[in-house]
């Protein structure tokens, strides 16, 4: 056997270990972006609390002339005190970074089935608030943000040890008694629809259990003090709990994949080498 066909049987050696790196890299990456390896959040601590931000605003007088006969008119509108009050929902922030997968599952609503879908999509904590009357049942959400066209945004203030949620005291009665509970998402919203319009998002992700509820009522309120930590401001009704899945993080996953393709091109390249030798000794 001549170099040039000891060269040759050496870059096909080569070639087969480069595709089997390239399957085993693509095999890891699509494993690696299930839904199912998204860590499960744990059931966020929580307080709510009634706050004052009161205000005067003071008589104000105008005066206006005719331009017709000259004559003034004076006019008062009395001042008046502006009671200001806000309900603040204030969650114990779990530890979370987020991160971006480039590629996900999706949810086809036509055919009824999942697909892979590559394109970026950022990997985010989420809070979920439920608000209901304390004599009723039906729960309403409040705090969300949304932005078009790319849906629900991460309402969590991760530069911070607590998210403050803050909604008007004024959307309710005077003498209302609400009810609060919350609990955490992790993962990503995916538009769905017909065309070029959205009827709505799909979430691909983890949930938490709801929290315990709090419950406030709007007569209650406090002066705000510069601590955010939570206190026991409110009564709470027990409801179950879960122990959170354990499971690796995301950046676990991403450094092990480097270790798994370098042991992946020293098994090729000691394959070739190998091969190479053998050749040269049988020749």
């Amino acid at each position: 056997m001549n170099s040039k066909s000891l060269l040759s049987a050496f870059l096909t050696a080569i070639m087969v270990g480069g595709l089997v790196l390239a399957s085993a890299m693509r095999f890891g990456t699509v494993q690696a972006f299930t839904v199912d390896s998204i860590s499960k959040p744990s059931v966020p601590e929580f307080s709510v609390r009634i706050v004052a931000y009161p205000y005067d605003v003071p008589a104000k007088t105008t005066t206006t002339i005719d331009q017709y006969t000259g004559k003034e008119t004076t006019t008062t509108q009395p001042g008046y005190h502006v009671e200001n009050k806000s309900i603040e929902i204030i969650i114990k922030n779990q530890p979370f970074t987020p991160y971006t997968l480039t590629t996900h599952t999706a949810y086809n609503h036509e055919t009824g089935e999942s697909y892979a879908y590559d394109r970026n999509s950022t990997i985010n904590l989420y809070y979920n608030i439920g608000v209901k009357g304390h004599f009723g049942n039906d729960w309403a959400s409040v705090g969300d943000i949304y932005s078009f066209p790319e849906g629900p945004q991460s309402n969590a203030q991760l530069d911070s040890e607590y998210t403050v949620i803050s909604i008007k005291a004024d959307d309710y009665p005077n003498d209302a008694v609400l009810d609060f509970r919350v609990r955490a998402l992790i993962g990503y919203y995916i538009a769905y629809g017909r065309s070029v319009v959205i009827l709505g998002y799909d979430f691909y992700g983890q949930e938490s259990d709801w929290s315990d509820t709090q419950t406030i009522a709007i007569s209650e309120s406090q002066t705000p003090t510069p601590s955010l930590s939570p206190s026991p401001t409110a009564t709470s009704s027990p409801a179950p709990t879960s122990t959170p899945t354990p499971s690796e993080e995301p950046q676990q996953t991403e450094q092990i994949e480097p270790i798994v393709s370098a042991a992946i091109v020293v098994a090729v390249i000691i394959v070739g080498a190998g091969l190479l030798i053998y050749l040269i000794k049988r020749k």
